[in-house]
């Protein structure tokens, strides 16, 4: 999955980065990246910095994963330290960070031990920033929706997808001042594109090989169908963001 996951994920929007470094006002900072997959959310902490003197971690626990990351960075020019790791047992020296990011990741490790584990290798006043992606509600129903019942497909946990949960969950690990964003942003995909991205699950992962191709051939086909003649599936989409200070 991880060279799907290069060609079709995408960077976030950077209005995301330009309020993370507003919480963030030292000139010179440590920053780390949980489940950064390939790099995706961890390039745009080099780019998206400004004159700021950054070093940038991004930890996976996929190794396939950090293999594109490391190439990314390679081909990019961009010093960023991969290491494969687990949220559940970091191995940094205490107060090493002034910031922690989760994008897209956070429901997978978003529990009060892990927590604890990044309060213990942020700096005092460290951040932790947490990010991912929702579609705006709407009546209007989902291409394909029938499909992902048939399937049996899993999205974020449902209870993760609200930041009253994660901003309740911050608070309670100790966090101060935890607040929220929301940042709202358009999205135009080709059905390809949008294919791709689907398989970047881990509902996807998980199929047989027969069921994937099932997959695959029933939901594009709904596409067509809804689509007609488009070029491009627009979503309207909700980057939800919760962040506190240790």
């Amino acid at each position: 999955m991880a060279k799907e996951y290069q060609k079709y994920r995408r960077s976030y929007d950077p209005k995301l980065y330009k309020l993370l470094f507003f919480l963030l006002p030292e000139k010179e900072l440590v920053l780390l990246d949980i489940g950064c997959g390939t790099g995706k959310s961890s390039e745009p902490l080099i780019t998206e910095a400004g004159r700021r003197k950054v070093s940038v971690f991004g930890i996976d626990p996929d190794e396939e994963m950090l293999k594109e990351a490391r190439l990314s960075a390679k081909t990019k020019k961009l010093p960023i330290t991969y290491l494969q790791e687990k949220a559940e047992k970091l191995s940094f020296e205490k107060g090493k960070f002034d910031a922690v990011i989760s994008g897209a990741a956070f429901h997978w490790f978003g529990n009060r031990r892990t927590l604890q584990n990044i309060k213990n290798i942020l700096k005092n006043h460290g951040l932790i920033f947490v990010f991912w992606v929702q579609h705006v509600r709407t009546n209007k129903p989902t291409i394909g929706s029938e499909l992902y019942g048939k399937y049996k497909w899993q999205g974020i946990p449902k209870k993760f997808r609200g930041q009253k949960f994660v901003r309740q969950l911050l608070s309670d690990a100790g966090f101060r001042n935890v607040n929220t964003a929301l940042m709202l942003f358009t999205e135009k995909q080709t059905i390809k594109q949008t294919i791709g991205v689907l398989k970047t699950n881990s509902s996807y992962a998980l199929m047989s090989p027969k069921t994937k191709r099932d997959f695959v051939k029933e939901m594009t086909k709904a596409y067509k169908i809804a689509l007609i003649n488009k070029k491009y599936d627009v979503n309207h989409l909700e980057l939800r963001i919760c962040y506190g200070f240790k």
